[in-house]
Order: C-alpha cells, then structure tokens, then sequence
C-alpha cells in the first residue's frame, strides 16, 4: 500500500541538489537479472532481484535492496507539474550505508513508440490479482537498466511513499524522476492497458506539497557518463610542452629590415663618392687656373665640374625615391 494521498512536485519551487561529485549524484549499472513477481492486488512487486555483478551508488555510498523490493503502481504517486501521458510509477526501495531507507520512484509514460516491449512483456507472466503466487521472470536480458535511465529528478525527505512491513514512517529520503525529461521510461498502450487489468488502481489528489525540494539537474548516471570525470583524467595526464616561437615571421622580418639598410649603404657610398668628385674637381680646377690660366680652361671644367654633379645628384635622388617606395611597401 501507499502513504500518500498524491505529491505535487515543481521545479520552480526546488532548490539545486549540489555538483557533480556531490550529495545528490546518483549511480547506477544493474546486471541482467532473473528475478520473480508476484500480483499484490493493489500492486506488482518483482523479488528475488540477484544483483550481484549491480553497482548502485548515492551520494558516494552504496545501496542495497530494502524488503520493499521493486513495485509498480498505478497511477503515478508523484505527479511533476507539466508532465503529460504518466500513467504509473515505479517504486525501488533501498538501503543507505548508514541503515536508513532511499525510495527511487521512477514515472512511466505512455508512447507507443515505446522501445521497451521486450522488457514489459513480463506482464504476460503475471497471475490475476486473486493469486498473489510468484512467478519466473523468464525475459531475455532483464534488466533494471531499461527503467532505471540517465534523467534528472527531486530529492527530499519526509513521508515514505510506500509502506514497509505494513507500516509508514516520516524519515524516509526520496528521489523521484522527472518525467519530464525524455530518458523517462516508456510503456506502449498495450502493455498499460496489461497493467491496468491486473492491478488496482490507487487514488490520488496530489494535495500534498513537499517543503525544501532539491532538483538534480544532471541526473542519474552511469559509471563513465560522466563528462566532468572524463575531463578531469584527460587534464590530469597533461603534460607541459614548450612551443618554439616563430621562426618564419624573424626570418620575414630580417628579410624586410635588408630590404632598406641595403639601398642607406649605397646612398653612403655614393654621397663619399660624391664628395670626393666635388673636392678632385675643385683642386684640379684650381691647379688647371695656375698652370694654363686660360678662362676658356676654367669654363671648359667647370661645365665638366656642373655636369658630374648632375650626375651624381641624379642618382642621390633615384635612390632616394627607391628607400621612400620600398618603406612604404613594407608598411
């Protein structure tokens, strides 16, 4: 039986659960099981789940199964605002490391594009409701896994969802997961009218409100689904490597800085040359005056004298119009 009238969840009044590596991390990877059910009338329960290659975790301890087994009811007990199509809710009850009890309530929408009718075909095993006797479990791969899926879901504390040994209790924590998400469990309509012929359903009005709701917005997991534990083992074998620095762009650069210094050596070169010509030329118009003393002389060298100049600025000028292109060029 159930201790509930009904719980209305909302995300909108939830608080976060904690990080990754938190109090909230949930962890899960269920062996294939052979396991047994049985009609409780008001309810399915499978037992005798072996669980011995499962890995279940919460919030770093691990968990075992509580005498609540695995139920199904329907409807749903939780109902999350928003949710459409739930027509039932899996109940899982487990116990923590420090003795107290964890429910994981798992919702089951229906869609007929369903890809777990291998795994409901159990229900074709399950005796009417007048005969609670157990009976074998005989799917291929049966496995937790297929319900139990990567969503994000509600945790709080209170009231137990279900009754142990005919008894409700105050202290119980839950976990419930939103059916909202698309990893939710799925039933075709077939197999939730199955269910529905064979047990009773519960009645509910969701008028109870839970009070310091936490939301797990990255969900359950499984061992190595975790990005943040992948990330932190990949910077953790990083090793540091020096990278040379760029070679090409010094050698470009040497490259552009000859490119001018070149053109400044000739120009010095030839402004020497030019000084040099300028003094021959005025000594030896100065020793010509002495020697010949003829003006036709004088003006012959120094027409001789104007045109080296020419020259020789000529190219000054040349050169100089070559240093001012190529900066600009380089600019």
């Amino acid at each position: 039986m159930v201790c509930s009238k009904g719980v209305n969840l909302n995300k909108e009044n939830s608080d976060v659960c904690g990080d990754k590596g938190g109090k909230c991390d949930f962890l899960y990877s269920y062996s294939i099981d052979k396991c047994m059910v049985s009609n409780k009338a008001n309810y399915l329960e499978l037992s005798n789940i072996s669980g011995k290659s499962s890995m279940i975790q919460y919030a770093g301890g691990s968990l075992t199964l509580g005498s609540g087994n695995v139920r199904i009811y329907t409807p749903a007990i939780h109902n999350v605002v928003g949710s459409r199509g739930v027509i039932g809710e899996v109940v899982i009850h487990y116990v923590k490391s420090d003795g107290g009890d964890l429910f994981v309530c798992i919702p089951i929408k229906e869609d007929d594009a369903s890809r777990l009718n291998n795994f409901w075909s159990f229900l074709n095993t399950v005796k009417d409701k007048s005969d609670s006797s157990k009976s074998d479990i005989k799917t291929n791969g049966f496995t937790l896994n297929n319900i139990v899926t990567n969503c994000r879901f509600f945790r709080y504390t209170g009231k137990n969802p279900i009754k142990l040994k005919n008894k409700c209790s105050n202290n119980g924590e839950v976990l419930v997961w939103d059916s909202t998400d698309s990893n939710i469990t799925t039933i075709s309509s077939s197999y939730k009218n199955k269910l529905y012929s064979l047990i009773n359903q519960q009645k509910f009005d969701y008028s109870e409100s839970i009070r310091g709701l936490l939301y797990n917005k990255h969900g359950a997991m499984k061992p190595g689904d975790d990005p943040t534990a992948s990330s932190v083992e990949i910077l953790s074998n990083c090793t540091q490597v020096n990278i040379p620095k760029p070679v090409v762009k010094k050698t470009k650069e040497a490259a552009q800085n000859w490119i001018w210094i070149t053109p400044l050596i000739l120009l010095g070169v030839f402004a020497f040359i030019a000084v040099c010509f300028f003094f021959y030329n005025s000594w030896n118009s100065a020793w010509l005056a002495q020697r010949v003393g003829s003006a036709a002389r004088s003006g012959g060298t120094a027409v001789g004298e104007n045109k080296g100049i020419a020259v020789l600025s000529t190219l000054l000028v040349g050169i100089i119009v070559c240093i001012v292109i190529l900066f600009v060029r380089q600019e």
